[in-house]
C-alpha cells in the first residue's frame, strides 16, 4: 500500500520539475554613441532586495543572467564602479549648453541631456545644478555630492511630456517580471555633469 502512496507522489514531483520553466534575462552597456563599456558590475537583484548573482559586461557591453526562474521579478542594477574622477568630461561648454536649454534657446537633443544636469539628484536641470557644476570646474568642490560618478538608465528613457523637457523624465524601469527569454534589457551610461557630451 506505501509503494501505491509513493509512485504518485514522486511522479507529481518529476512533472514538477520538468515543469519548472527558466529563462535568460541580458542585455548591454553603451555609451549614448553606442560605444560598449566593459567592465561593469551588474546586479541581479530579488524583489527582497536580495543579490542573487552578479556579471560583468565584456568587451561588447553584455551582460548575462541564465537559468532564472519565470514568474518572478528581477531588477538589474549596475553598479558605479567609482573608477573615474567626477571631472573628467565636464567644462564650462557644458554650462553653457545647461544655461541655454534652461532659458530655452535650444532645445535638449535627448532626455539624457537632462539627466547629465541634474546633478543635485531632483529630478530637474535648474540654475543649482549650474552652480554646483561651476564649482567643480573651478576647484571650489572636490567632487559633486550625492550622485556616483556614473549614472546608468535604460535606454527606454524619454521626457515625461514630449515637447516639454523640464516636466519631467520617464526613466525607464531597470525591474522586469521575467517570462521568457528577454535579451535586450540594455542601459546607457551617462555622465553626470557632462551636459554637452552625456
Amino acid at each position: 500500500m506505501k509503494n501505491l502512496i509513493i509512485i504518485p507522489v514522486l511522479f507529481c514531483l518529476m512533472l514538477a520539475t520538468l515543469n519548472a520553466q527558466t529563462a535568460t534575462l541580458s542585455g548591454k552597456i553603451t555609451r549614448l554613441d553606442a560605444t560598449p563599456v566593459s567592465g561593469i558590475t551588474v546586479e541581479l537583484i530579488s524583489t527582497d532586495n536580495l543579490v542573487l548573482a552578479t556579471d560583468q559586461t565584456n568587451a561588447q557591453g553584455m551582460y548575462s543572467f541564465e537559468q532564472l526562474n519565470t514568474g518572478q521579478t528581477y531588477t538589474v542594477k549596475p553598479q558605479d564602479n567609482g573608477l573615474i574622477n567626477q571631472m573628467n568630461g565636464i567644462s564650462t561648454l557644458d554650462l553653457v549648453f545647461g544655461a541655454r536649454y534652461i532659458l530655452g534657446l535650444q532645445s535638449p537633443p535627448s532626455p539624457f541631456a537632462i539627466a547629465a544636469g541634474d546633478v543635485n539628484n531632483n529630478g530637474a536641470l535648474t540654475t543649482l545644478d549650474l552652480v554646483l557644476i561651476r564649482k567643480l570646474i573651478l576647484g571650489i568642490e572636490d567632487g559633486l555630492p550625492d550622485i556616483p560618478s556614473y549614472r546608468f538608465l535604460r535606454t527606454n528613457t524619454s521626457f515625461a511630456t514630449p515637447g516639454n523637457p523640464f516636466s519631467g523624465l520617464n526613466l525607464g524601469s531597470p525591474t522586469v517580471l521575467l517570462e521568457e527569454d528577454t535579451t535586450s534589457f540594455d542601459f546607457f551610461q551617462v555622465k553626470p555633469g557632462d551636459i554637452n557630451n552625456p
